[in-house]
């Protein structure tokens, strides 16, 4: 099972995550034509589960039309031993300077780090709330809680960090905890790494299982 609880935020240009005395500044910015790599590895235990399953997700700049960035975004194939355990599968939304979705399929694959609206102090936080795509006319909501950690130097390279706290209600309940690194130059997604323990109702008892998802830029 694969959580839609990624944003990869693709930028180019000049610095896009500036500090300014205490307060940092979050945006993103595109070009036209620009293509971003990543690789997605989620795993899942419990229950009788032990699975692994990894492929890639790509984002394409197909336009840029006032600060408006028209994507592409491809998921997949997901593959487990050998097999496609989940088809490719493609979107087309359009979002503004702080990765929220303005057009097409809201909050795909997660917008789960949208950047914070207004600058904010090491320690600020911000929350975002994602539906989960789960059918039988019960949505499940998962609220995200982000605190702006600073900046780090992580394998010789700065970057802007963030925490996560994960809460969800409905027939996908959760709780979780992860990190998300930013390129400050360019606010580029470099890493996002977020583990989750799940219950998932229905049936004669609930699943529980327990769900660590990787995305990482190639």
């Amino acid at each position: 099972m694969i959580l839609p609880l990624v944003a990869a935020l693709t930028a180019t240009g000049g610095a896009q995550i500036v500090q300014k005395g205490d307060t940092t500044t979050f945006r993103i910015t595109m070009t036209k034509g620009q293509v971003l790599r990543y690789q997605q590895t989620t795993r899942v235990t419990g229950d009788g589960t032990n699975m692994q399953m990894s492929g890639p997700f790509i984002l394409n700049v197909a336009n840029v039309r006032s600060n408006i960035y028209d994507l592409g975004v491809a998921t997949g194939p997901m593959t487990s031993g050998g097999r496609v355990v989940a088809p490719l599968q493609t979107v087309q939304i359009s979002i503004d300077p702080t990765g929220r979705t303005i057009e097409g399929t809201e909050r795909a694959f997660g917008a789960a780090a949208s950047l914070p609206p207004k600058p904010l102090k090491v320690g600020g936080k911000w929350t975002e709330e994602t539906e989960l795509p789960v059918g039988g006319g019960q949505p499940s909501m998962v609220e995200t809680t982000y605190t702006y950690k600073g900046f780090q130097t992580i394998n010789k390279k700065r970057v802007a960090v963030l925490s996560a706290t994960l809460k969800g209600k409905g027939p996908i309940a959760l709780n979780g905890t992860g990190t998300v690194h930013l390129d400050p130059a360019d606010g580029t997604l470099i890493r996002y790494e977020v583990t989750s323990n799940i219950t998932l109702a229905g049936g004669a008892k609930p699943i529980r299982a327990k769900s660590t998802t990787t995305v990482v830029r190639q």
